[in-house]
């Protein structure tokens, strides 16, 4: 008797061990412990007066749901040397937010970077930021582009069509291949 008393103690012990890890555990569906921010960008390359238009996400770094909510995003576009071109300040509204940069026009060709951050991901390093590389590139007059075509040498392109199966055929549908290579044999673009 003293056995099955022991028995029904020691089971009772264990489910009650068992239900307070159960109720011990994390929720993280609801948590943010980190967040991340991203940018989708209309293209990647820009001429000076350009509007770059871009859409914010802001999501839960456990498990990249969008986090609901209000929170300030940063976006800012750098140039190469580090010089702080422009920047917003966009309102995240339930993980999104829209906004554009108009490029001055005397901006200069180049590699620029667009970065984006929150304050708290400001505590992460520079690592935890979103940065996006875009390209910038001026129109050119008539004289720049007729100075960068004067060393160039007309090349002697051969083009062979070759049609599949050796000969074309009168009425019908014919699969017909193109090589084009230059005087050393070498593909041409």
């Amino acid at each position: 008797m003293k056995r099955f008393h022991f028995i029904i103690i020691f089971n009772l012990f264990i489910s009650e061990v068992c239900l307070a890890f159960e109720n011990d555990s994390i929720d993280t569906s609801n948590s943010i412990i980190y967040e991340k921010v991203y940018l989708h960008i209309d293209r990647e390359l820009f001429a000076p007066g350009d509007d770059i238009w871009f859409k914010s996400y802001l999501v839960s770094g456990i498990n990249n749901k969008l986090i609901s909510g209000y929170k300030n995003i940063y976006v800012q576009l750098i140039s190469d040397s580090g010089k702080l071109i422009t920047s917003r300040l966009l309102l995240s509204k339930n993980g999104t937010a829209m906004g554009d940069f108009q490029l001055p026009l005397e901006i200069d060709d180049g590699t620029y970077t667009i970065r984006a951050f929150t304050k708290y991901l400001e505590n992460f390093g520079e690592k935890s930021l979103f940065h996006k590389k875009i390209g910038m590139s001026g129109s050119k007059n008539s004289m720049e582009i007729t100075n960068d075509d004067a060393d160039l040498k007309p090349v002697n392109i051969d083009v062979a069509f070759l049609p599949e199966g050796g000969t074309f055929v009168l009425n019908a549908i014919n699969h017909i291949a193109f090589k084009a290579i230059d005087e050393k044999g070498k593909g041409f673009r």
